[in-house]
């Protein structure tokens, strides 16, 4: 399961119980970490808080917004874009995301723009195809569309966007 640290961080005791690991060493390795440039101290925190360097800490963030896409709704790479970034032109990096990374929760919930199929679509481990995705939207109950090129597109009705994930990632709410 996915634990993402909150912006405040974590204290090192915090961080020693969920690695299992005793306090004094789990201090030097997050001392280690913030020499390779992979964690730093919170600035001002006291205690002392740990977390991840910001370019490592929007993985974490688009795994969560991608997880607030409930069964029967789709979105787009370009919607948690808008949602992680603040804009929209980081759906390559979502895509990136959802096509690589095993913690991905439900990929086939997050689409190309008006919800499309991709001919690449395939799982993180490389597995499945453009079927697969669609067999899967349909059991979560979302209609699938062709156009006159047979590409697939997950029917709008099923569509949410960046301003509804937004408001359900500050109030922490799932569909």
């Amino acid at each position: 399961m996915l634990v993402a640290a909150p912006l405040e961080g974590w204290k090192t005791g915090e961080i020693a119980r969920m690695v299992e690991m005793d306090q004094p060493n789990a201090y030097l390795t997050l001392q280690a970490l913030q020499k390779q440039g992979l964690a730093e101290l919170v600035p001002g925190s006291d205690p002392q808080r740990w977390r991840l360097l910001p370019r490592y800490r929007q993985r974490a963030s688009i795994l969560r917004a991608a997880g607030l896409v409930g069964k029967g709704e789709f979105t787009t790479y370009g919607d948690i874009s808008q949602v992680v970034y603040g804009h929209g032109e980081g759906g390559q990096a979502v895509g990136r995301v959802a096509m690589t990374d095993a913690e991905f929760p439900n990929p086939q919930r997050v689409l190309a723009k008006g919800g499309l199929i991709r001919a690449n679509w395939a799982f993180p481990d490389g597995t499945g195809g453009p079927d697969d995705a669609e067999r899967l939207l349909k059991k979560d109950g979302v209609k699938i569309l062709r156009d006159d090129d047979g590409q697939r597109y997950a029917h709008p009705r099923h569509y949410v966007n960046h301003e509804e994930l937004g408001t359900r990632l500050r109030e922490g709410t799932a569909a």
